[in-house]
């Protein structure tokens, strides 16, 4: 729609600012407001990266009718940023060595798969230098909490660790004495010179013959790796179909050392019977592991589970047991149960569990219920 001269005219006279106060207050603002801009309209659109990161020099504006044109520097495009991603493998895994940052290998998959995909000897040198600074009990300890450490880089790091220490297996002694005197006698050896551990095998003619010597033990600096807890995650996750229900690097723990089992307020235990996990539990049971912790949790637990055999699992002791004679006499032993069953354990067998548990502790175990279990019962 057209709008004439004389709209206008009444539009300015019908409008606020159309008083003389008015008009000297903008014609006041009109002073500080900068001139308009003189740049062609063409010219007037934003620069995009390729613009920004060139020099003035190289945009030269083209007549005010076409776009602009670029010299051939700018023409050509920008070199991509190199990132960690687009390193070697082996030197990203010596940054994960000076990084000493533990989140490191969290930023991006690529520098994930490169810690978990290398050699066992490399993530048991890469844990051993991440726990440096701990005390020799506690390295193995900690190291164990991270997923990537399996049995194969638990024997390195203890490998890399004695060798570190100065400590020689025997059987590896036994191994180097048998090849040596296995491999003919030399000018060395005829003169009195034995071969003996921590001698020089090199070629040592410029150097005087050493005096005979005999094997020497080896000089121990700190004492070995030791497992002072069981790892929550070898316990935490329950089984899965098909899945082992005992980890293989459980059985290699109570192979190789003797963990504390109640460690974590015992944690494996309890995580064993909330899962269910019956091979589990019994392995713990028969290292050694008590039942009556924090409460009887692990039997608390298989009762609101409704788990009879879990139950008697917990309660009752091993058969073999029982069967073996008491020493100093032929009669075979009678061994105790693991738990005493008391009056609050029916009740709670009464409140969360099956009739079958309850008939368990009061017909088989001779357990009470409470009076006021006995008295509701009743009515």
């Amino acid at each position: 729609m057209a709008v004439s001269g004389a709209d206008v005219q009444a539009f300015d006279l019908a409008s606020p600012f159309s008083t003389p106060r008015a008009q000297r207050h903008t014609a006041q603002a009109a002073d500080i407001v900068s001139p308009p801009c003189t740049t062609p309209r063409r010219l007037r659109m934003p620069l995009g990266p390729s613009l920004l990161n060139s020099s003035p020099a190289t945009i030269v504006p083209g007549d005010f009718t076409g776009s602009m044109s670029l010299t051939p520097e700018a023409k050509k495009p920008a070199q991509p940023a190199v990132s960690l991603n687009d390193l070697p493998v082996e030197l990203v895994q010596q940054i994960h060595k000076l990084a000493d940052n533990p989140a490191l290998p969290m930023t991006t998959r690529y520098m994930r798969s490169s810690l978990t995909h290398a050699s066992p000897t490399y993530i048991a040198a890469y844990m051993l230098h991440q726990y440096r600074r701990v005390e020799p009990y506690n390295v193995l300890t900690f190291a164990l909490r991270r997923r990537i450490v399996d049995i194969a880089v638990a024997e390195e790091m203890i490998r890399i660790w004695d060798y570190r220490r100065g400590y020689v297996p025997t059987e590896l002694r036994s191994r180097r004495r048998a090849g040596a005197r296995a491999r003919p006698a030399t000018a060395r050896d005829k003169a009195g010179h034995g071969e003996c551990d921590g001698a020089n095998d090199g070629d040592d003619n410029n150097e005087p013959e050493p005096e005979p010597c005999t094997p020497l033990k080896p000089k121990v600096t700190r004492p070995a790796l030791s497992v002072s807890e069981l790892p929550k995650r070898l316990f935490r996750p329950k089984p899965g179909p098909g899945e082992p229900t005992i980890s293989p690097l459980v059985h290699w723990l109570f192979n190789r050392f003797e963990p504390p089992l109640a460690s974590h307020k015992n944690y494996a235990l309890n995580r064993a019977a909330l899962n269910q996990n019956y091979d589990m539990v019994e392995l713990l049971l028969r290292k050694g592991a008590d039942p009556n912790l924090r409460m009887h949790f692990p039997l608390r637990a298989a009762i609101e589970k409704k788990d009879l055999r879990l139950v008697k699992l917990l309660v009752e002791p091993f058969a073999e047991s029982s069967d073996s004679p008491a020493k100093g006499s032929g009669k075979k032993r009678k061994l105790t149960d693991r738990i005493r069953i008391t009056p609050g354990l029916v009740k709670d067998a009464l409140k969360n569990g099956t009739p079958e548990i309850v008939d368990y502790f009061v017909h088989e175990k001779g357990a009470m219920p409470p009076l006021d279990q006995i008295m509701a019962l009743g009515n």
